[in-house]
């Protein structure tokens, strides 16, 4: 027992193996944790305190304003940012220098799902020495457009590199970025951001009326009704009428609430280019008021001009010719004939310079019936 004593003291296997089975057990257990302990001291994350390596991730619009709502379909730019923070003692009671090195980068941005889609490489092979502070590593410009119910749009950045601890002799990076005799760890860390998706929208009706040629001037009157139909407040609405009547302002709407509708309407005049008919094109604007971004719908109709006249009961003549009168305002007339209510061929063109118009038809004594009708035309018309 003696001799035993002595071997004992040092653990030798000779002496273990002479123990009782329960403390040759215990033993064991020692010396195993002694290993562990013995290899995760060569080991980079039990040595690399703080923070380690970080990953940030923010949203802007293309203007550089902060993005945490956006409309629909609009540019995000994405900056990825990193930094490498261990400063902690290390068991040794020394400070380690954790570098990382080799370090990729990849980026994932939204799909119509509104989850992080393909992944692309954006930046690689970078090195983060330890203490390094923020720095932007990429950035990436995404359009971001979700299915129809899809209102949260999610991007995805994560960092892949290897970790030495370099204050473990012979624990340096290598250039071609293979292992080396400290067996380093992967460094590793992902961000995930969350956009809010807004589908503001306008929809505008317009009701279009026929117009009235009064000697070549041209009176009609527009009416409508816009509503907010997108999930979105609209500030700085405005409903214009395009054309003929050029960017003349219908309604000012200062605060538009989803759901919201307000009627519209107006009355024109006006005597060039408008004749026998013509496009009205009537246009809503508003900016979204999470982003201002601007939202607008259109809407156009064909108004036709037409000119109020009558005729009288024609009266045949004992030569066989008919007289024929027009009450209507002032302006040019087309009479045109036909003797099927099929087949109209100009008679005469007449310039009516009162509210009356008369002209004989000849013709008409080799026919025995004929009919007759009137086209009011514009001073400016080819016709």
């Amino acid at each position: 027992m003696e001799r035993c004593k002595s071997c004992c003291v040092k653990y030798s296997p000779a002496c273990i193996a002479r123990r009782p089975l329960g403390m040759r057990f215990a033993l064991g257990l020692m010396i195993l944790f002694f290993g562990l302990v013995t290899l995760r001291a060569h080991q980079s994350p039990a040595n690399c305190g703080g923070s380690g390596l970080q990953m940030f991730l923010s949203e802007s619009r293309l203007d550089g304003k902060t993005a945490n709502t956006i409309t629909n379909g609009q540019q995000v730019v994405y900056t990825i940012e990193l930094a490498n923070d261990a400063a902690l003692l290390t068991p040794r009671e020394t400070v380690p220098v954790c570098d990382v090195g080799c370090a990729n980068v990849f980026f994932q941005c939204p799909d119509l799902d509104g989850n992080p889609g393909l992944i692309s490489l954006v930046a690689s092979n970078l090195s983060i020495p330890s203490g390094t502070s923020r720095f932007i590593a990429s950035s990436v410009t995404c359009i971001v457009a979700t299915a129809s119910g899809v209102y949260l749009a999610r991007a995805t950045a994560q960092v892949r590199g290897v970790l030495h601890d370099v204050a473990i002799p012979d624990c340096e990076t290598q250039a071609d970025c293979g292992i080396t005799a400290c067996h380093p760890d992967a460094a590793y860390a992902s961000i995930t951001s969350s956009l809010l998706i807004r589908r503001p929208q306008l929809t505008i009706l317009s009701r279009c009326l026929a117009a009235v040629n009064t000697g070549g001037v041209i009176s009609f009157d527009v009416s409508g009704t816009l509503t907010n139909s997108g999930d979105e407040d609209l500030v700085g609405v405005s409903i214009v009428d395009e054309y003929p009547i050029s960017q003349t302002i219908l309604k000012n709407i200062t605060m538009f609430h989803p759901g919201d509708s307000v009627d519209f309407s107006a009355s024109f005049t006006n005597s060039t280019g408008l004749c026998p008919a013509f496009l009205n094109k009537i246009t809503a604007s508003g900016k979204a008021l999470a982003n201002l971004g601007t939202i607008t719908d259109s809407v156009t109709c064909w108004i036709v001009a037409f000119s109020p006249f009558s005729f009288r009961a024609p009266t045949r003549n004992e030569d066989g010719s008919v007289e024929l009168t027009i009450d209507g305002a002032p302006g040019t007339y087309l009479l045109q004939a036909s003797t099927n209510l099929v087949d109209w061929s100009t008679i005469s063109s007449n310039t009516a310079p009162s509210n009356i118009i008369s002209f004989i038809d000849t013709n008409a004594i080799n026919f025995e019936s004929k009919f007759y009708r009137a086209v009011a035309v514009c001073p400016d018309s080819p016709n």
